[in-house]
């Protein structure tokens, strides 16, 4: 971000058709609205599949709120075809066990 010296705003650099006052999130923000530990954001922005942090100062990151939102809505549905794909992978997310996938599909209705 750079000042625009004629008329001592802030201006966003580098990107096209930005606002002014574009809504910037802080980490907390960024955390609580997609659901994500901190750990799994930033293996996510290593891997380039989510909107990298804009730096506001020496210890200061945010995010655009556009792009944050523009990630979350472009994300899959979770549906039941997500729950029996997992079971027949058989690890899923690699953290459930099988006897966990089995009482979570008899609690949702599947048998």
């Amino acid at each position: 971000m750079g000042i625009d010296h004629s008329n001592g705003r802030y201006a966003t650099v580098g990107r096209v058709g930005a606002s002014f006052d574009e809504e910037l999130w802080s980490l907390k923000i960024v955390l609580a609205k997609t659901g994500l530990s901190r750990s799994t954001l930033y293996t996510y922005i290593a891997a380039r599949t989510f909107p990298m942090q804009r730096r506001l100062g020496k210890r200061r990151v945010a995010w655009f709120a556009s792009e944050v939102n523009a990630w979350i809505a472009s994300r899959p549905l979770a549906g039941m075809d997500t729950l029996s794909r997992d079971s027949d992978e058989g690890a899923g997310l690699g953290s459930r066990s099988a006897n966990h996938r089995k009482w979570e599909r008899s609690r949702l209705g599947f048998h």
